[in-house]
């Protein structure tokens, strides 16, 4: 029954819809996130029923599964340990309800790698609304600079410009993520016959106006990241690779303007490279009045050791670091006053301390594959011209996200795991997409 559902017009075009609203549920917030997942598990599920996992699995899909089935063990294994073997024996299941909840994730993943695989959906309309949503972003945080509060009446939240996520400073992190896909709309999805210059200059200012939206906006991290990434598409794009010196140079004559003209800006890096410089001078200090001079960020990133220790091989389960690390060893320490953070501000520590280290090799290992598999289809497929520039803006992405040293929000929460499996699947099944249009 389903086979003659998928093939009807209106069913596709209620999953492109859903699916290309995911941009914007994500300038709404978490609860609007979790809404549009969940319409789309449930209206695929009703439709498709059990036919959403009939396709045949790639090592990317069957990791994914073996990465939920260790997730699910984790959480039972720290519930049976907390309720039975604790010296508190606790009743507490908050990290099992979690570790369930988080299995949404994993039916995403599967219902948009089905839903591309049978060629419902279309990547096509979610580049197209993330150019949109990242466009609003932006022209929301640039009036907010100019005017002191956005469109919707919301101010700046101290040294930051929040836009639309009012006083969620996360402006620069949407914009970060969502602005590469949009810019990859104009360079995948151009009509044929149009002006290749057009596209490029086009590509070029809007690359312009999303480096100055995240600048104003104050957050030092996704700027960082983002500059990263416009390195890796010159690098790596060939029609761009011509305009390298040029965009450097721009790039410094919007830093000198940043500088000049947002006073925020300024202070954000001077803060941001102090914090630095800081820490390395005084990383191997021993004398405990040095110590208490370190950043607070170093002592969020320092708690994760104890934490760890607790349960080295396969952690405390999802979202546990809150838990565990007030009843660490060492856990107050005499030449300074710090309390535990919800997270230790860094995924690969904070997937350490919740799913140990078999669950953290396990991640590394599908990072791994997945670069492995992207490349070995870079140079095995017949449309590799237009597959390498469908997946570069994904591959990018998916780069920063792991980036090992950046500091992030967690792993687990709504916003992050929400996109990064959303970023999983579509390189996931772009891999063996070959309708792009």
């Amino acid at each position: 029954m389903y086979l003659d559902s998928y093939k009807s017009n209106l069913v596709s075009k209620i999953f492109i819809v859903l699916t290309a609203l995911i941009p914007f549920s994500f300038v709404a917030g978490n609860l609007v996130i979790n809404l549009n997942l969940f319409i789309i598990i449930v209206v695929s599920v009703a439709i498709f029923g059990k036919a959403i996992f009939n396709f045949k699995f790639n090592i990317i899909d069957k990791l994914i599964i073996i990465l939920f089935l260790y997730i699910l063990f984790v959480g039972f294994l720290n519930t049976i340990e907390n309720f039975y073997f604790s010296q508190e024996k606790t009743t507490d299941f908050t990290i099992l309800k979690k570790t369930v909840l988080f299995l949404r994730y994993f039916f995403i993943y599967f219902i948009l790698r089905f839903l591309i695989d049978r060629k419902i959906l279309k990547l096509k309309y979610f580049f197209l609304f993330s150019l949109l949503a990242s466009l609003f972003v932006s022209l929301d945080v640039i009036y907010q600079f100019i005017f002191d509060q956005d469109i919707f009446g919301y101010e700046k939240a101290g040294r930051k410009y929040p836009g639309p996520f009012g006083d969620e400073a996360i402006a620069g992190g949407f914009l970060q993520r969502f602005s590469v896909i949009g810019i990859f709309y104009i360079l995948i999805f151009q009509r044929h016959g149009e002006n290749k210059y057009t596209i490029i200059f086009l590509t070029l200012m809007l690359l312009i106006l999303f480096l100055a939206a995240i600048g104003i906006s104050g957050n030092r991290m996704p700027l960082v990241l983002f500059i990263f990434i416009l390195f890796l598409i010159f690098i790596f794009e060939q029609r761009l690779r011509k305009f390298f010196i040029p965009m450097v140079l721009i790039l410094v004559l919007i830093f000198i303007s940043l500088n000049r003209f947002v006073p925020t800006f300024s202070k954000n890096i001077n803060n941001f490279t102090g914090q630095i410089l800081w820490t390395y001078e005084h990383w191997k200090a021993d004398d405990k009045e040095t110590r208490t001079k370190h950043p607070p960020y170093y002592y969020e990133f320092s708690s994760f050791y104890e934490t760890w220790k607790m349960n080295k091989f396969f952690g405390g389960g999802i979202k546990s670091f809150r838990i565990n690390c007030i009843k660490r060893d060492n856990v107050v320490e005499k030449w300074r006053n710090f309390s535990c953070n919800m997270h230790p501000h860094n995924y690969h520590l904070e997937i350490l301390t919740d799913l140990g280290l078999i669950g953290y090799l396990l991640i590394i290992f599908l990072a791994f594959k997945i670069f492995h598999f992207s490349i070995f289809e870079f140079s095995n497929s017949f449309n590799k011209n237009k597959l390498k520039i469908l997946l570069s803006p994904l591959i990018f992405l998916f780069i920063a996200e792991i980036f090992p040293i950046r500091s992030s929000g967690s792993f687990f929460t709504t916003n992050n795991s929400a996109f990064i499996f959303v970023l999983i699947a579509l390189i996931a099944a772009s891999l063996k997409n070959r309708n792009l249009n």
